[in-house]
């Protein structure tokens, strides 16, 4: 029996999935992860079950979230503005600079799609209310955990960008006239 060819969707969630498992791997290596049930159980028990103080500390994470999110947000950003700058001449050097700049551009803007359409998107953790404090916690950490999963998809996206773009401008140094 063969395997049917994969969707669109499906290509997309096997990228995430081996992007997750990378992402798992490089980071906790052999430490186990809990899931955001367990997760919120844990963090009710260590602060000795202040729902305040604990909410506290997933709002924190979610800071950091933000703040790496700006940072790279910040960096795409300036990747565009030099291709403002230096695009044109670099493109200008052949095919192959040019194929590499434009695909840099789109890997880049698709970082920012990602970055300004799911992970910098504002959900109150304040709003969500489940039936108890353990399920509300739990939620806020499943939304916290598919903001982090986005990031790192949007991280992926920029980092290919970037270097397909100095691969482009590397391209213009070692040609360094326009063909």
């Amino acid at each position: 029996m063969s395997n049917p060819v994969p969707t669109v969707t499906g290509w997309r969630k096997t990228i995430q999935d081996a992007l997750f498992r990378l992402r798992l791997e490089m980071d906790y290596a052999d430490l186990p992860v809990l899931t955001p049930r367990e997760e919120a159980e844990q963090i009710l028990k260590d602060h000795h079950g202040n729902y305040p103080v604990c909410l506290s500390v997933i709002i924190e994470q979610f800071t950091k979230l933000q703040n790496r999110s700006q940072i790279l947000l910040t960096v795409a950003t300036i990747a565009l503005t030099v291709t403002g700058f230096s695009g044109s001449k670099i493109a200008a050097t052949g095919t192959i600079p040019r194929l590499l700049i434009v695909t840099g551009l789109i890997f880049v803007l698709s970082g920012i799609i990602v970055l300004l359409c799911q992970t910098l998107t504002l959900k109150w953790a304040t709003q969500i209310r489940l039936s108890s404090q353990e399920e509300t916690l739990a939620a806020i950490l499943e939304h916290r955990n598919k903001k982090t999963h986005t990031y790192s998809v949007a991280l992926l996206l920029v980092v290919t960008g970037l270097s397909l773009f100095v691969a482009s401008i590397a391209f213009y140094l070692l040609i360094g006239k326009i063909i």
